[in-house]
């Protein structure tokens, strides 16, 4: 039996963020609620942080990298958080393919430059994690912080999480490659074999994965 789980910690790593917005949208945090696209477009990053269901209609089918960020200056990266939602190149989008994704799926999204018309290069695909594993042992992990006063977690920033600092019970080997724990905010885990398969199409490092040890309470 396989021991062992991954995190993605990309939430945890500025260097992730891209400054995508939605194609009518604002690029200023402080206009934000004074657009409705801008409105739509938080409602939708809030719902996918809660992992509430959000349907395909719901995500914009192109974002503009905001002049602000220089997102399309950055260096391409095979994950990224997409203004809020992951967003995954289409090497990385096969590789997802070829395995089980139980529940989550990817949808296409066209990116653009600041102009609102000139095409980034390749294709992409959101991310849309909707599978759950509730296998996190908070007692004995020490990677994590409490998010808040309930009783969710949100794992260290991406230099500090170390391997086996988060540690799960045997029932994160089953089921779904890939999933997310209700009690961790703003990350998800990946089974070995899939980590294995984004290691071979070397776009794994772009997952800011953190070795998690599997250990039965």
């Amino acid at each position: 039996m396989v021991d062992r789980v991954w995190l993605c910690n990309v939430y945890r790593n500025g260097d992730a963020s891209r400054g995508y917005r939605p194609v009518g949208a604002v690029a200023q945090t402080r206009d934000l609620q004074q657009n409705h696209i801008n409105r739509a477009f938080v409602e939708l990053c809030n719902k996918l942080n809660r992992h509430e269901p959000v349907a395909d209609a719901d995500f914009p089918a192109e974002l503009y990298a905001a002049p602000p960020f220089r997102a399309h200056k950055r260096p391409k990266r095979h994950l990224f958080v997409g203004g809020g939602p992951f967003v995954v190149s289409s090497e990385a989008a096969d590789v997802l393919r070829a395995h089980n994704l139980g529940a989550t799926r990817l949808l296409p999204v066209t990116l653009l430059f600041p102009n609102g018309a000139t095409r980034v290069e390749g294709d992409w695909f959101y991310l849309v994690v909707r599978d759950q594993k509730a296998a996190l042992r908070a007692n004995v992990s020490t990677g994590l912080h409490k998010f808040s006063n309930v009783d969710v977690f949100m794992p260290l920033d991406k230099d500090q999480l170390k391997a086996d600092n988060v540690v799960v019970s045997p029932n994160a080997l089953d089921g779904p490659d890939i999933w997310f724990d209700p009690a961790i905010y703003l990350a998800v885990f990946l089974s070995e074999k899939l980590k294995r398969a984004l290691t071979v199409a070397k776009v794994a490092k772009h997952w800011d994965l953190v070795a998690c040890k599997v250990e039965a309470v």
